[in-house]
């Protein structure tokens, strides 16, 4: 039955990296869950949950996490579900589950940085070029819009964020995988 929540706990770590890249969002519903889903764990565990230290670290982070969201470093679903995750992490794993997600987010921002820069290439530049080239010799016509100046695409990079979410899924995944040795 505990290994049904664990199972139950990665469901809802994949729905909220999916949601999160898709509206840059973590719903509450989720971040809720996180944290039901972890009483409903420790009362049906098979060995002696330590809540109480547990219930302190969650505290801490989310009151750290709180004062990131508060000078705008972080999103308040990203702050509720590291706190839900550090339930499940508690004293034994909480320092795995912040350095699995630091990992991934630092990944995550480099393919996230190689991705726009990418669609900002040269290359990609030369495809009106291309398009025209393609029309002319009867093989169709191929749209495509003018690359963006300078001031839109710094307008659009100060509005992208990270999908944090998914970092912290994989610090999430890091604790699942922990708790299952035990």
């Amino acid at each position: 039955m505990y290994a049904l929540c664990l199972a139950c706990l990665a469901g809802l770590l994949v729905t909220g990296s999916l949601i999160d890249i898709e509206c840059r969002r973590l719903p509450n519903w989720l971040t809720s869950a996180v944290a039901a889903l972890y009483a409903l764990s420790v009362a049906i565990s098979p060995s002696p949950v330590d809540w109480m230290s547990a219930f302190v670290v969650a505290g801490l982070v989310f009151a750290l996490g709180f004062a990131g969201f508060a000078f705008g470093l972080m999103g308040g679903g990203d702050v509720k579900l590291m706190a839900g995750l550090s339930l499940w992490a508690g004293v034994d794993h909480i320092v795995l589950f912040l350095t699995a997600t630091s990992l991934a987010g630092g990944l995550l921002a480099i393919v996230m940085l190689s991705l726009h820069r990418w669609a900002r290439s040269p290359l990609l530049l030369m495809l009106p070029s291309l398009s025209g080239l393609i029309a002319k010799r009867g093989l169709g016509s191929v749209t495509v819009t003018d690359c963006p100046s300078s001031t839109d695409m710094a307008e659009d990079s100060a509005n992208h964020s990270l999908p944090y979410g998914v970092a912290i899924a994989a610090g999430g995944f890091a604790v699942i995988y922990a708790l299952l040795q035990l």
